[in-house]
């Protein structure tokens, strides 16, 4: 199984059951980590200029606004996310400050 390790038997290919499928696939959508890697992947470029840099950052289009990163956390999700150049997301962070979006 991909999440705990216990030998996969029958049909099963990642998981050894519902739990443990559902539990991944909940991480997904909430831990930042697992879903950073997920929207660069899924990205097309940046969201906002439409370039294709080498390296991406991840905008929380609804800031965080004080909660972790590390927390799970349902802005955590990946509508909530976006894959952008560096360029623009200071100008995306700066524009969310200015709005008064950030505590």
């Amino acid at each position: 199984c991909w999440r705990c390790g216990k030998a996969l038997i029958g049909r099963q290919r990642k998981w050894c059951g519902y739990e443990c499928e559902s539990n991944l696939r909940w991480r997904q959508q909430h831990e930042f980590g697992t879903a950073r890697i997920l929207t660069i992947r899924n990205s097309k470029g940046c969201a906002r200029c439409f370039t294709e840099p080498n390296k991406y950052e991840v905008n929380h289009i609804v800031p965080l606004n004080g909660a972790s990163r590390e927390m799970f956390n349902c802005l955590n999700h990946q509508s909530n996310l976006e894959a952008l150049c560096i360029p623009c997301h200071k100008a995306c962070t700066a524009a969310q400050r200015n709005a008064g979006l950030f505590g």
